[in-house]
Formats: structure tokens, sequence, C-alpha cells
């Protein structure tokens, strides 16, 4: 709901949702969103990489959700919009790896939107940055590696 009414407030804009049809049936869809639901994932893989950006819109700031989206983002090199919410701060840096707005604040997510839109320089920097982490940070390798270290330092600390 937050989603569509900053693109209420913002007509110059078009955007693209990517839902399942439950969590879009309620609401009323802004003239400048299009929404796709049930679509396999290479025609949403699709709608990203032409994407100039993406929102990642989460109820409130307590929701344990939305981290394979982001870092699918990342790894598709798109600047992020998310919910400031508890279960994304390992991912988003505010102002580095993406931006964050409020929960439920339509003004603040419209202004981070329309802020984003104007500033392809900070959209690429953001996009930069967000790759840069999941390839460090979000790949096989790294998680391997991560367990790896974890289980020698357990072992370590054993002997």
């Amino acid at each position: 709901d937050t989603l569509f009414a900053a693109m209420r407030l913002l007509k110059h804009i078009k955007l693209v949702v990517v839902a399942t049809a439950n969590s879009v049936a309620h609401l009323s869809i802004p003239d400048n969103v299009k929404v796709h639901t049930h679509i396999p994932l290479a025609q949403a893989h699709n709608i990203l990489t032409h994407s100039q950006c993406m929102v990642v819109p989460l109820r409130d700031s307590q929701v344990p959700c939305g981290h394979v989206t982001i870092v699918s983002g990342m790894f598709f090199k798109k600047a992020m919009i998310v919910t400031n919410s508890e279960g994304v701060h390992d991912y988003i840096q505010d102002q580095h790896t993406g931006l964050f707005y409020q929960p439920k604040q339509v003004n603040d997510l419209a202004a981070k939107i329309e802020q984003l839109w104007n500033d392809r320089d900070q959209m690429h920097r953001l996009a930069e940055a967000g790759h840069q982490f999941a390839q460090a940070m979000c790949t096989e390798q790294s998680v391997i590696k991560y367990f790896t270290d974890y289980l020698k330092n357990l072992e370590r600390h054993s002997s």
C-alpha cells in the first residue's frame, strides 16, 4: 500500500511490480504501475534486467524477509530502495549499498524514489556497491569460506 501511494505522487515515473496475487489483491493499482503476478523466474529476471532500480517494500521494521530479492537485485547491479527493517541491515547500508525509507512513510518513499530517479550517478554508485557486496559476501564460495573458517575456529577452541 505504501509503494502504490508513493507512486500516486510520482505520476511521471513508471513502476513494474512482480508480486504474488495475494499481496496485491486488496490494493488499488495506480495508472503508472503495471503488476505481474505468478510469472516464471526467467520473466521476473527479464523485468529486473531492464529496470532502472528496485524498490523492496516490507510491511514494517520487524519483517525478516526480502533477503533473496535484495541479493538478486545486487547481482543484477540494481540500486535498491528498501524498507528500513531489522532483517535487511546485513545487506543494505544506507547511502552505500542502498537507500532506506521508513516503514509506512509514503512521503519518505516517494522522496527516495524521486531522488534516485533524478540522480543517475547515485543510482550507479549504489548499484556498483551493492554488486561488489554481493560478489564478496553472497556467493556460494563466500559461504563455503565462512563456514570453513567458522569450523576451524571451533576446532581450535575445543582442543
